[in-house]
């Protein structure tokens, strides 16, 4: 893994533990850690596609508006 990925999943598992410290019949942990993780991938892609965005020619951007509205409806369902 990736010193970014590594970051993120270190991150997500610190979210999911909280959840175990304070109920003892809480969530399964691993599975918020799961969804932590691939929430928090999904947020890095975002940021990642908004730079591009804004440092694009706007006659070109139209191609990154498509793939995150595409990443958005594939992985939320959300339609804008």
């Amino acid at each position: 893994m990736n010193e970014r990925i590594q970051k993120l999943a270190v991150e997500a598992e610190v979210w999911a533990n909280q959840f175990e410290e304070h109920w003892a019949d809480g969530p399964d942990t691993y599975q918020l850690f799961k969804e932590k993780f691939a929430e928090l991938i999904l947020q890095d892609i975002d940021l990642i596609v908004d730079e591009l965005y804004h440092a694009m020619p706007l006659e070109q951007a139209s191609v990154l508006l498509t793939l995150d509205e595409n990443i958005k409806e594939h992985f939320y369902g959300v339609k804008r």
